[in-house]
């Protein structure tokens, strides 16, 4: 039978997503193999004294380094035949993110040495170093994150959940180059595989563990996510849920949003009385990175309980204050709808 050029392509991708998902699959060995051989025969090495990233350091250093390199670009090709290849179920966009992040951490990783210490490599003093190297701090930070991709940790799986929801709203939140604020966005155009997904991946690992900052996060955008209309969305809970973050990270960006929750949740005159309080204890209205949105906000609430004059004046304000151009196209929209 002849083959038609329709077949061509098919065969092609089959090839290369093998040849892919064969890179990933002898990265572990080789990292194994060049480790142990290194472990065994390095002198002064010792495991129980000093972590595998220091074989990095020394005339033979650059042995790890690649040994990091190609393990990680093996583990990047392993992401993507996984994502060529896995079509169906939760994990078909959540593990080669997962896997992605991990090899790229490996790449980081051999990029950036961590610093000689405890007498290794020879010549170097004993004890540890006394101060971190830019580099030093740049390879504990990739090989932290790279391995903590591969535990059961729900904060990680947390974030992997915030990321696939934020996502699924990408394609709704502009129309024609225009700003489109989330309770105006056309939800059928939000994409429900990755909400379902996300949606899964936070229900499955919340109250798992202690649950951290983006865990919480997570479970807002699910809320929102959940929501088939916007008079649907449970904004008690997601008022809730953000004093709980708020308590974890008490910073001005969570403050601001509580405000937003609080407001849609309890009425305007609420959130107006929290804004004012966290204005006078935190400073919303000065801080660098709530200045411009307090105004946005308050010009909002102020409308919703039809001050239309100051909520106009407002929103210009908040217009002035950004350097991006659809959100102030936005803004002085909403201005000039009051005036």
């Amino acid at each position: 039978m002849t083959a038609t050029a329709a077949d061509v392509p098919v065969h092609g991708t089959a090839r290369t997503s093998r040849r892919l998902l064969l890179a990933g699959a002898l990265a572990g060995p080789i990292f194994f193999a060049s480790a142990t051989t290194q472990m065994l025969t390095r002198a002064g090495f010792d495991i129980t004294r000093h972590p595998i990233s220091q074989l990095s350091t020394g005339d033979l250093g650059w042995i790890q380094i690649l040994t990091f390199v190609l393990a990680g670009t093996g583990a990047l090709a392993l992401a993507v035949g996984v994502r060529r290849t896995l079509t169906e179920g939760i994990g078909r966009r959540a593990l080669p993110i997962l896997v992605g992040v991990f090899g790229a951490g490996l790449v980081a990783a051999g990029i950036f040495t961590m610093d000689p210490e405890q007498g290794f490599p020879a010549g170097t003093p004993e004890g540890p170093v006394a101060r971190m190297s830019w580099h030093g701090i740049a390879h504990s930070a990739a090989a932290a994150v790279a391995f903590a991709t591969l535990g059961d940790d729900a904060e990680v799986t947390g974030l992997l959940a915030l990321m696939l929801l934020t996502e699924s709203r990408r394609a709704a939140r502009t129309d024609g180059g225009d700003l489109v604020p989330l309770d105006e966005q056309d939800r059928t155009r939000w994409d429900h595989d990755l909400i379902d997904e996300g949606i899964a991946l936070i229900d499955g690992v919340w109250n798992r563990d202690r649950t951290g900052p983006y865990q919480l996060q997570a479970a807002i955008a699910a809320v929102h996510s959940a929501a088939s209309a916007p008079d649907r969305t449970d904004w008690v809970q997601i008022a809730v849920l953000y004093m709980w973050l708020e308590r974890l990270t008490p910073t001005a960006p969570v403050q601001l949003s509580r405000v937003v929750a609080v407001a849609h949740a309890y009425g305007p005159a609420r959130g107006l009385a929290l804004l004012d309080d966290l204005d006078r204890r935190h400073h919303l209205d000065r801080h660098p990175l709530t200045r411009q949105r307090e105004h946005a906000v308050r010009a909002h609430l102020l409308q919703m309980t039809g001050d239309t004059t100051r909520a106009a004046a407002l929103y210009r304000r908040a217009a002035d204050l950004t350097a991006n151009q659809v959100e102030q196209r936005y803004l002085l929209g909403k201005a000039g709808d009051l005036s």
